[in-house]
């Protein structure tokens, strides 16, 4: 189902779900023409099914909890346009902490 999206569509999916202000949070990690074209994305999606948000993040969560370097391969989520290798990890500490804060709600 998800499988047919871009990472730039996928991670607009998920930024929306998460909402504005950790999007902000993420955007900060980001390449500047990365954001932009997230924003104009982020801006078209006008709704989802739910079963296609469910699986987005069941597979978004599955690549946070994989080993640091598989992440930096991967190419499925805005971790893949991060400014440089700082800014992954960076990005992925903040991902995970939000993860984990969410786990305890």
């Amino acid at each position: 189902m998800n499988d047919d999206l871009s990472p730039l569509k996928k991670s607009a999916i998920i930024l929306v779900l998460l909402g504005e202000k950790v999007s902000q949070r993420v955007f900060f990690h980001l390449k500047d023409s990365v954001v932009r074209k997230l924003i104009l994305e982020m801006r078209s999606i006008k709704k989802f099914p739910i079963p296609l948000a469910n699986s987005i993040l069941r597979e978004f969560y599955d690549v946070l909890s994989e080993v640091d370097e598989l992440l930096f391969q991967n190419e499925s989520f805005f971790f893949h346009f991060s400014k440089d290798d700082e800014e992954k990890r960076n990005l992925l500490n903040y991902a995970r902490t939000l993860d984990s804060h969410l786990k305890q709600r």
